[in-house]
């Protein structure tokens, strides 16, 4: 690959359609490879791939292989794979000229039902295999996720402030996927052939009835509680 000029960052919380935008991101090939490098399971494989040890070292060499023919690498972080890089001063010392694309799900319970669902089943992307289990419902368990999602959309905002960011919506990227796809083309002064933007994501959704079943269950449980 040529050397690196441009970095697209996707900042991310669990389920929340990152896997879906990275995905049609790759399919221009013109907006690197975006994927979760820095999640702790997939860095390990990569230092045995590579035979590298740190994850600078291993950083460098992902981008002299991922970086697409223009000079742009993408990655998608969460907040805990920021933490281990140590934060965005980290991200401007390794990664050339990043640029923020944030990604959010307006139905934030519809999002911590899926994380509920995909911590008992092993899921977390489409085509990944899991234990098989059947999942189970709690409130409790779909209450800590909503709280915990809360939290990490605050600190993402606090962690972000000062930097210019572009805001892509799940449902949005979901359904208007080319017009997303541009979006982010301009946010980050590339070019894209039209020929290559996917117009539906190359993913397949998760969402079943069974997680509309959760969401109207957790709401039917809520609103006493709020009144």
């Amino acid at each position: 690959a040529p050397p690196t000029r441009r970095t697209l960052v996707i900042c991310s919380t669990a389920r929340s359609g990152s896997h879906m935008l990275g995905h049609s991101m790759s399919e221009t090939g013109a907006m690197g490879r975006p994927f979760e490098y820095c999640n702790p399971v997939n860095m390990a494989r990569w230092k045995q791939i590579l035979g590298t040890t740190g994850t600078r070292d291993t950083l460098a060499r992902l981008m002299a292989l991922r970086t697409t023919p223009n000079g742009v690498f993408a990655i998608k972080l969460h907040l805990s794979h920021l933490t281990a890089l140590a934060g965005l001063q980290a991200v401007d010392e390794i990664f050339p000229d990043p640029r923020f694309i944030r990604i959010l799900r307006g139905n934030l319970l519809k999002q911590a039902v899926s994380i509920s669902m995909a911590q008992q089943t092993g899921v977390w992307i489409s085509g990944q295999k899991g234990s098989g289990a059947t999942p189970r419902y709690s409130y409790g368990t779909v209450r800590h996720n909503l709280s915990a999602l809360a939290v990490d959309n605050a600190m993402w905002d606090v962690t972000l402030t000062g930097r210019k960011v572009l805001t892509v919506e799940f449902a949005q990227a979901a359904s208007d996927t080319g017009q997303v796809l541009q979006g982010i083309a301009r946010f980050a002064g590339l070019d894209l052939d039209p020929a290559r933007v996917p117009e539906t994501p190359p993913t397949t959704a998760q969402a079943t009835g069974l997680s509309d079943d959760w969401v109207a269950r957790y709401r039917a449980r809520g609103r006493p509680e709020r009144e």
